[in-house]
């Protein structure tokens, strides 16, 4: 009986922690979306979504892909999917943003956003700020909203996002 407890305790132990043991895959959670002329149009992911990180253009529609990014001065994000779209919609399609953290550049931010009808970029700058950062547990969240310009004029971007497993540079 004791050899069977001890055998069997570490297999016991292993399983629990593969069990707690953080996804390894890009995730994100939050919401980020745009208004244009009254309508919106963005993603909204209420529990923690897997992300991929291959092409766009290799993916199924809608399967969402993005990048979370610690580098030196700051952490990239980005978000995108496929999608057919529908004519005459706002369609947020996909954003990259750069909010700076260190170095001289510290608090700014850069962002494009592209629509269904073409690129939009901040007409001011950005209210974009990091929540949270974590290069250790690889986690990062932020805030932001920027008011933007692009082929069908003014349009409003919002964000709140965490994600998780992100990349070190």
């Amino acid at each position: 009986m004791r050899f069977a407890i001890h055998c069997l305790l570490p297999l016991f132990v292993f399983a629990s922690l593969l069990g707690c043991a953080p996804d390894p895959r890009l995730s994100v959670s939050g919401s980020a979306s745009v208004e244009l002329g009254g309508t919106s149009s963005g993603f909204n992911f209420d529990q923690p979504t897997r992300l991929s990180e291959d092409a766009l253009e290799t993916l199924p529609e809608g399967t969402p892909a993005g990048s979370c990014v610690f580098g030196p001065e700051g952490v990239s994000f980005g978000l995108a999917r496929s999608a057919a779209g529908t004519p005459g919609s706002v369609g947020l399609e996909s954003f990259d943003l750069v909010i700076r953290d260190s170095g001289p550049d510290a608090g700014s931010a850069e962002l494009s956003v592209r629509l269904s009808d073409g690129l939009y970029l901040p007409s001011a700058p950005c209210d974009a700020r990091l929540d949270y950062a974590d290069r250790g547990d690889r986690v990062a969240s932020f805030n932001a909203s920027c008011a933007l310009e692009g082929p069908s004029g003014a349009a409003q971007f919002v964000a709140n996002l965490e994600y998780a497993a992100c990349r070190r540079q």
